[in-house]
């Protein structure tokens, strides 16, 4: 049978921040929207803020050792393409993908730093 390994709880903490870029590129987005298409006004702060914080997940990713599981937090978490895509960028099959994203979590955590 197979055998579900749990996150420790660093591991978790690191997933969550790097998925916070995401989520700050999105309001970036939303707030350069809004002031294209409407009347709404966006603090310049705001923008400001998020783009330093993407900056500071960005900066950390690049400063784990260059290695698959660098590549694979860069492309994924930062550029967001799927951990399939990802694989395919670097000729691994989806599955080898998928070990090295979980790799990639566990390198990071030992990294990371709150």
């Amino acid at each position: 049978m197979f055998r579900k390994e749990m996150m420790s709880i660093q591991e978790e903490r690191v997933k969550e921040y790097l998925e916070r870029y995401r989520i700050y590129k999105q309001m970036l987005d939303a707030d350069n929207y809004a002031k294209d298409y409407s009347d709404a006004d966006v603090p310049l702060c705001d923008g400001i803020i998020l783009q330093a914080k993407m900056n500071e997940i960005e900066r950390f990713v690049r400063s784990l050792p260059v290695c698959r599981e660098q590549t694979l937090l860069f492309n994924h978490y930062i550029r967001g393409h799927s951990v399939d895509f990802c694989g395919e960028m670097m000729y691994v099959s989806r599955r080898t993908a998928y070990r090295i994203a979980k790799k990639a979590i566990s390198l990071a955590s030992e990294y990371y730093a709150e």
